[in-house]
């Protein structure tokens, strides 16, 4: 009943989806739960498993990874097994369980005793004769749904204690969860489900007064040869919608569309509405998906970024200590940095020297003995030339302002433009105060690259 929004999506959507990700360097799959199903995997009853495998494994990768269309389809699948209590007490309710027991066989080698369901075609011949799709046939379904009764009524009975206990199994409430309800528990279970997960809802307005197409029953849960609608599976479907999805998604990740029926059911080649329908349920689908893709390249590059900025601060780290240790004498000289630090009345503080005259050696003991100069200061110290990075204005810039920005517990953002990124750090530095106070050491300036120039204007010449 969704092929069309499934075609429409493999046609128009998917191939552009799949050279964008390329692009980003990222690898696009798509799998599609009701397409590509070998006959094999439907007799063996193994749709479910398979189905919630798939769903497992989409949950590894990034971004989005479950859409569902939801339609009017309240589809079961027979349990693949029972427990029993006494195996062979079944026989002895032959009467009333005949369908049950034509449908699953005792596994003696199992202890308990477990009745294990039989693949499909062992059972009828009947469900040969249907194109082998066992959500659209409809002699499978009205099988399933009988024994859904014969179950609830087996275990209704237990529970008043007129017969004995066969069935282990809550099958009042474990039978009735539907193929789709399965799959929507599987996959909301990661948090937050608005990161991961999208509901497009199709909704039919007119499709109770066309029970009577053909085509009908493929959208619609209706009685086997009979133009009503199935009440029963109508109201669970309804409970699924508004218990599961409705609660757990928020409205910004449901796209809810309201079509009328056609004569082949929806029908965008020779139905105008429709076609529009389709056209705007893939570029709701691509937007989507587009800005759950958006965001996983920039959380990505953001984590990438601050794994960078936090190897790069503890390399300097390392080298100042490494520095510090091979200091020796020149107490007359650190005095005076001291005195200097104190009066320095916000101005900026040069060390200068000869080169080989130890200025990264006094730098380097004196961020270390800074917290003791004054109490409570927060050092940050950078040794141009350390590390490629650092000889980058715009690179040495983006550190500090991460450093800085986590010192204070205040967000930046770290612009790929010089002048952009200068003025965030200007305004990341008024965020000192008297009790938590700021240091910035920096050595080998003349160092630094010339991209943007070789002098220091770029320092602010009174700090905040």
């Amino acid at each position: 009943d969704t092929e069309p929004e499934r075609h429409a999506l493999i046609e128009k959507v998917y191939p552009s989806l799949y050279r964008f990700c390329k692009e980003k360097g990222y690898e696009f799959r798509m799998f599609d739960l009701r397409w590509g199903v070998k006959d094999g995997v439907s007799n063996s009853n193994n749709l479910m498993a398979l189905h919630l495998e798939t769903l497992k494994q989409c949950q590894e990768s990034e971004g989005l990874n479950f859409v569902v269309i939801i339609v009017s389809f309240y589809r079961t699948v027979l349990l693949d097994r029972f427990q029993s209590n006494a195996p062979k007490s079944a026989v002895e309710y032959e009467k009333d369980t005949g369908l049950l027991c034509q449908w699953y066989k005792l596994d003696e080698n199992s202890i308990p005793g477990v009745y294990r369901l039989q693949p499909v075609r062992s059972v009828s011949i009947t469900h040969l004769r249907s194109p082998f799709n066992l959500y659209f046939c409809i002699d499978y379904l009205s099988d399933v749904w009988k024994i859904f009764f014969q179950l609830q009524s087996l275990y209704f009975c237990t529970r008043c204690g007129k017969k004995k206990k066969i069935f282990q199994y809550k099958v009042d409430t474990e039978y009735r969860v539907a193929v789709l309800q399965r799959e929507v528990d599987q996959g909301l279970t990661q948090d937050p489900p608005e990161e991961h997960c999208y509901w497009f809802k199709r909704n039919i307005t007119d499709i109770k007064y066309n029970l009577s197409s053909e085509k009908a029953f493929e959208y619609i849960d209706i009685l086997p040869r009979q133009p009503e609608i199935n009440q029963e599976r109508y109201a669970a479907h309804q409970i699924f919608i508004n218990n599961t999805l409705a609660k757990k998604l928020r409205y910004t990740n449901i796209c809810e569309y309201t079509v009328c029926w056609g004569r082949n059911g929806i029908d965008p080649l020779v139905n105008r509405s429709h076609s529009y329908y389709i056209e705007q349920v893939c570029s709701d689908f691509q937007k989507a998906v587009l800005n759950q893709l958006n965001k996983s390249v920039l959380l990505k590059r953001k984590e990438a970024f601050q794994n960078y900025i936090k190897q790069e601060i503890l390399e300097h780290f390392i080298f100042c200590l490494s520095r510090a240790k091979s200091f020796m004498g020149r107490q007359p000289v650190l005095l005076d940095l001291k005195d200097r630090v104190w009066f320095s009345n916000r101005k900026v503080i040069v060390v200068h020297g000869e080169t080989g005259s130890g200025k990264s050696t006094i730098i380097a003991k004196a961020a270390l003995l800074a917290n003791g100069w004054i109490p409570g200061s927060q050092i940050v110290v950078r040794f141009v030339g350390v590390t490629g990075e650092s000889r980058n204005i715009r690179l040495l810039l983006q550190s500090l302002c991460f450093q800085i920005a986590e010192i204070y517990d205040v967000p930046a953002n770290f612009s790929e433009d010089f002048h952009e990124l200068l003025n965030e750090f200007i305004s990341l530095l008024e965020f000192a105060t008297e009790n938590k106070p700021l240091m910035l050491w920096l050595d080998g300036l003349d160092e630094l690259s010339v991209d943007y120039g070789t002098n220091i204007l770029w320092l602010p010449s009174e700090l905040p």
